[in-house]
C-alpha cells in the first residue's frame, strides 16, 4: 500500500477500471469539523463544489457519502481570531551582522 507523502495516510488504490464518484460537497471544506479530503480518500470520491452538480451527470453522483458537521459559529470565529492574532504577531528575530554586532 502506498504513502502519501503529503498527510502520511495510507492510499487506497482504485480497482482497476473503477471511476471515481463525485461526492458534492458546500464549499470552503474548512467549515466542516472532519477532514474532508481524508474522507474523500478513504471512500474512493472526489470532492467537487455543490455549486457545480449541475455540470456532472447523475451516474457520476455518488451515492453513499460521510456524513459531515459543520462547525459551529464560535468555532469559526475562534479560528479566524487566531490566525488574525498570529498575524499580527512581531517577527522575534535577532540579525548578527559580521562584525558581531546586533
Amino acid at each position: 500500500m502506498a504513502i502519501n507523502n503529503d498527510t502520511g495516510a495510507a492510499k487506497l488504490p482504485l480497482k482497476q477500471g473503477a471511476i471515481m464518484k463525485i461526492w458534492f460537497v458546500d464549499h470552503p471544506i474548512s467549515q466542516f469539523k472532519e477532514d474532508v479530503k481524508k474522507l474523500a480518500r478513504q471512500n474512493q470520491l472526489k470532492v467537487v463544489d455543490s455549486r457545480f452538480k449541475s455540470h456532472y451527470s447523475a451516474d457520476k453522483h455518488a451515492d453513499d457519502t460521510p456524513t459531515l458537521t459543520k462547525k459551529g459559529k464560535a468555532t469559526l470565529k475562534k479560528e479566524a481570531k487566531a490566525i488574525e492574532q498570529k498575524a499580527s504577531m512581531p517577527i522575534q528575530e535577532e540579525v548578527k551582522l559580521e562584525d558581531g554586532s546586533i
